[in-house]
């Protein structure tokens, strides 16, 4: 599953996880998300995640994380964060990037048949770190769309597209240094697909929906962080109607896009609050993290519990093991 367990926006009624085995997981073990307050996740093994652990998602608090093991988290889809995505997390404050390009982007089928996309309609340009202005091959990577798909719905169940999440899903592609990628939404989360496509060479990405209506086919569904990227290719997030029709084109013929994309501003605007006042102890776990502390004020306690590697507040706690480690990760997917 995606998750393996979630419990999302539900009322302060002392919901209670316990004693359960969570593995194998494509993003979290035990996801509260966001805005749980007085739940108690106790005793539960949480092990061989390809993201997280245990994670308490913004606006959590109150609630009680005791006596669990998470260990062996993040084996795989993180690598390229240097395997340090924590098998705990209580997640910092998440914010939707607003991100207007100083200059006007284009986004441009030059040949077979010239088609021009109109920014904030079609697409917006998530990441640019320095103005570019090329022409490129575009390459669909693994795009996934039942027989009877159109453009404006894809009938197979969401969240289930694998493209690009694995590198040997552009070498089955035929893709090349140089090249833009198509990738579809699904799976596994935007920066992780990025991160492939910038280790495969791509000179640009064009990120979108996977098309299931009406949730998944508008083209403002996700932010790309350069800080976790490293920011240095233009990115961009489409609708579902414009992926189907480059990929479509793409399978009859060698598509050439022109991509002028510039820096964007770095504005973000608050949508959640950080986690504040859990208690996490007991707990025996690899790697540790409160990316509510990383800018700020020590908003959780964290107690007796035996780590490798730690994030959480200097001083603010009574663990016990391990060394410290980086700053906080916020992922769309």
């Amino acid at each position: 599953n995606r998750f393996g367990i979630q419990v999302q926006n539900a009322p302060s009624s002392g919901h209670q996880i316990s004693k359960n085995v969570v593995t194998n997981n494509r993003l979290v073990g035990i996801l509260l998300s966001p805005n749980v307050s007085q739940a108690t996740v106790n005793k539960n093994a949480a092990s061989g995640n390809a993201g997280y652990g245990i994670v308490l998602d913004g606006g959590s608090s109150t609630n009680v994380v005791n006596g669990n093991t998470a260990q062996d988290n993040a084996s795989k889809a993180y690598a390229f964060f240097g395997g340090a995505a924590p098998d705990i997390n209580l997640r910092g404050a998440s914010y939707s990037a607003s991100r207007p390009n100083l200059t006007a982007p284009i986004l441009q089928v030059a040949s077979p048949i010239l088609s021009t996309f109109v920014s904030g309609a079609d697409y917006a340009v998530l990441q640019a770190e320095n103005p570019t202005d090329f022409y490129a091959r575009l390459v669909p990577i693994g795009v996934a769309l039942a027989p009877s798909a159109t453009s404006f719905d894809n009938p197979l169940p969401a969240d289930s597209s694998t493209s690009g999440c694995q590198r040997s899903d552009f070498v089955a592609a035929g893709f090349q240094g140089g090249d833009i990628a198509l990738i579809q939404r699904g799976t596994c989360e935007l920066d992780v697909k990025v991160l492939h496509a910038m280790a495969m060479g791509a000179r640009g990405v064009i990120l979108f929906n996977e098309g299931q209506a009406p949730s998944r086919t508008t083209f403002d569904f996700g932010v790309v962080r350069a800080r976790n990227t490293g920011g240095s290719i233009p990115v961009v997030g489409a609708s579902y109607a414009v992926g189907y029709a480059l990929n479509d084109l793409a399978r009859a013929s060698t598509v050439m896009i022109r991509l002028s994309a510039y820096a964007p501003t770095q504005s973000e605007t608050l949508a959640l609050p950080g986690t504040i006042n859990n208690l996490v102890s007991k707990n025996i776990a690899t790697r540790i993290s409160d990316d509510s502390a990383a800018n700020g004020p020590c908003l959780n306690q964290w107690a007796n519990n035996v780590f490798v590697y730690s994030n959480v507040c200097a001083g603010g706690d009574d663990n016990g093991g391990g060394g410290s480690g980086g700053g906080s990760i916020i992922h769309s997917y």
